[in-house]
């Protein structure tokens, strides 16, 4: 057991007294089919650190064309999965993966000021509610 454990889970889930916590946020329209390290370096010069994403399967395969070869150890299945820091370039961001960020809550909600029909942004968020409630993502670190 380490006891420095708690703490920081108890600060990622309730944030700090600066309101500093993780937040789930759909991948940005400029981040679209870009590297996830390279992401994670712009977003770092920012202050908001990059942590993960949720993958979630298109067309029945969370594989796209040329990613089976330069990432194997990367499932192809029906389901979501969680994919912790990627390392090197391998991973391409993509419309439909919901990133993981330590920010504030008005940092993490101005990535989702570009969405402006409030109609498509309650369709989408019940799409992802029901397949994350629905099915349980893996974990691959």
């Amino acid at each position: 057991f380490t006891p420095q454990v708690v703490p920081m889970v108890r600060m990622l889930l309730f944030g700090d007294r600066h309101d500093h916590r993780l937040h789930q946020i759909r991948c940005p329209k400029e981040f679209v089919e870009n590297v996830y390290h390279e992401v994670h370096l712009h977003l770092a010069a920012r202050g908001i650190p990059l942590l993960g994403l949720v993958r979630f399967s298109v067309d029945g395969s969370t594989v796209e064309d040329g990613e089976e070869d330069e990432y194997p150890d990367l499932p192809d299945t029906v389901l979501p999965y969680i994919i912790t820091n990627p390392e090197g370039k391998q991973v391409i961001l993509r419309a439909s993966d919901l990133l993981f960020i330590l920010s504030t809550t008005e940092v993490a909600k101005s990535f989702w000021a570009d969405i402006a029909n409030p109609i498509a942004e309650e369709q989408e968020a019940s799409f992802h509610d029901d397949i994350i409630t629905s099915k349980s993502p893996a974990v691959y670190t």
